[in-house]
């Protein structure tokens, strides 16, 4: 389980630096359009695959009290996959 927390902590980091990277670009050559759709779609894909892999972390890292907790977790970490 820390294995996997640590890699998907790893993938959210480089994916937040990507969404940085691409908005810093997207300025410096002003191709940033909020009138664009494209551009925009491709925004928030990126901010919403690193807001997926975060949420996906605290699924996993959210430690049930009780057994019947358990099944609601694994319907919404397959959920969120």
């Amino acid at each position: 389980m820390l294995v996997l927390t640590l890699c998907i902590m790893v993938v959210a980091a480089l994916g937040l630096i990507h969404v940085l990277y691409a908005v810093f670009e997207m300025l410096r050559t002003a191709t940033l359009s909020p009138t664009n759709p494209v551009v925009l779609q491709s925004l928030f894909g990126l901010f919403f695959t690193v807001l997926i892999a975060l949420e996906f972390k605290h699924s996993i890292l959210v430690s049930p009290d009780t057994p019947s907790h358990s099944m609601v977790r694994m319907r919404s970490v397959l959920l969120i996959g």
